[in-house]
């Protein structure tokens, strides 16, 4: 799949995360625009997390430190534990997907869980 600008890029990551969140029973609210300081207000069980996610195509994560505080006060504000998802491109797609695991040697490797 091909994305004409980094927006499109970050907005599809962040659908689907809240796909497998909501897979996994979790209630979700995606932050519109992607402007606040969680992409992503999540319930489940009486926890609480805001999540702000980032997609990195070379496997590094960054958080700025600006990016970092405002998720830390809105946590604060929230009373939500404050989460970074950390989406990496592999070999045929992305890494999000629950039926995909990382080798316990190599983590270079990635391997449809058995």
């Amino acid at each position: 799949m091909e994305f004409d600008n980094h927006y499109d890029l970050g907005r599809f990551t962040e659908v689907q995360v809240c796909q497998i969140l909501q897979r996994l029973g979790w209630k979700i609210i995606l932050s519109p625009g992607s402007r606040g300081p969680a992409d992503i207000d999540a319930d489940k069980n009486e926890r609480k997390w805001c999540i702000q996610v980032k997609f990195r195509g070379d496997g590094t994560h960054t958080l700025s430190r600006f990016e970092e505080s405002k998720l830390m006060a809105h946590s604060a504000k929230c009373g939500c534990k404050p989460v970074v998802a950390i989406v990496t491109r592999y070999p045929g797609g992305l890494l999000l997907d629950a039926s995909n695991v990382r080798d316990a040697k190599n983590p270079f490797v990635i391997r449809k869980k058995s």
